[in-house]
């Protein structure tokens, strides 16, 4: 199988071939297409037997007491919300640019944040710059992408702390999501942009797949420093310039 690690290497090889660049991009849109079209086939027929599973419970309300019935019905809840998740990664880096206020986004986004987990036992804690203001991207991708991340750090550390950190440089702003938890492992760290790559028991493996992607497209970076034991760093970088720092804190024990 060829990984993004495959495709970025073939593209370094051929920079200097506009031909093959751009053969490599068609290639890149028609798999992006051909996905599409299989989850979209795949999703109508699931929801059609969601559908029949709803008007059996109508019309033969017993049996939900079957053996596995639940099972069933949370089977294809679970497969349906895996092609929702490869259809949000397929469309990743296509975005809808527009000037917005990073400032105010990041506090929006650090808030409501916060308040989600206010059932569970980790504390959350965010410190963004206000030298950061203004910037152009796709503020919906981007909420997204930076969720994720704060949900793997959340999940990492379910009794313990994450912060988010957001700074302004000098040519760009770097968010930086940092949990206390139990960390990842080299060989983990290797495949952890790959799709469908979890060391979860739940989830799609297609959240940092999909992060990676739209940061990608903003001409950003992403990369993830961890230890086993010590906790994982997220670390966000997106081109741009532009000046003190506020603190929200919430805390969820």
């Amino acid at each position: 199988m060829i990984t993004i690690k495959d495709y970025e290497y073939l593209k370094t090889l051929i920079s200097d071939i506009p031909q093959a660049e751009a053969l490599l991009e068609r290639l890149r849109e028609y798999h992006l297409f051909t996905i599409h079209q299989i989850s979209h086939e795949v999703r109508n027929a699931l929801t059609l037997v969601g559908g029949s599973l709803q008007m059996l419970e109508v019309y033969t309300p017993s049996v939900r007491e079957l053996p596995y019935w639940s099972q069933l019905e949370e089977d294809v809840s679970s497969a349906q919300a895996l092609l929702d998740g490869l259809s949000q990664y397929n469309n990743s880096t296509t975005l809808s640019i527009r000037t917005f206020n990073m400032n105010y986004f990041l506090k929006s986004l650090a808030l409501s944040f916060a308040a989600s987990i206010t059932d569970s036992q980790t504390t959350f804690t965010s410190r963004i710059s206000s030298q950061i203001t203004t910037y152009e991207g796709d503020a919906l991708k981007l909420r997204k992408a930076l969720l994720n991340l704060l949900k793997n750090a959340v999940e990492a550390a379910p009794e313990g702390s994450v912060t988010l950190h957001a700074s302004h440089l000098e040519n760009g702003i770097q968010i930086e999501i940092k949990d206390d938890g139990r960390g990842i492992t080299k060989e983990q760290l290797l495949h952890i942009f790959e799709p469908f790559a979890t060391y979860k028991s739940t989830g799609t493996g297609l959240g940092l797949p999909l992060s990676r992607n739209t940061i990608l497209a903003h001409g950003g970076t992403l990369d993830i420093v961890s230890t086993p034991g010590h906790g994982t760093l997220a670390r966000v970088f997106l081109p741009i310039q532009k000046k003190g720092c506020e603190e929200t804190t919430g805390n969820s024990a």
